[in-house]
């Protein structure tokens, strides 16, 4: 009998949440998706991009939800809901979003 537990989180950075139960504990990815932005408008402005919902923008929220949140891999951070990820023009953004995500992905230019 193996003295390890194996728990899944959804994107990097979430928080393990579980009721531990032996010594060791084994922490696995789900697989995920993947979302480039590679835009260049040759404005030399900013963009931002933030989750909404489909009835429109949701407020801030410090929570971390699989449904509405994204994960930046250029910036190694969790951009929760109504939060908006801020980047320069011209410069692509890898983002990753959990198998369960039902927000919308808006990009805006801050022009």
């Amino acid at each position: 009998m193996s003295n390890t537990q194996t728990t899944y989180i959804d994107l990097p950075g979430e928080n393990v949440v579980t009721n531990r139960q032996k010594s060791k504990l084994k922490v696995i990815l789900r697989n995920h998706r993947d979302i480039i932005l590679d835009i260049d408008t040759g404005s030399g402005g900013k963009l931002t991009a933030q989750c909404d919902s489909l009835e429109g923008i949701l407020p801030k929220d410090s929570k971390f939800d699989r449904k509405t949140s994204f994960y930046s891999r250029d910036n190694e951070r969790i951009i929760n809901r109504g939060k908006a990820l801020i980047f320069k023009d011209g410069n692509s953004q890898h983002l990753y979003v959990s198998r369960e995500f039902e927000g919308v992905l808006t990009i805006v230019s801050l022009e």
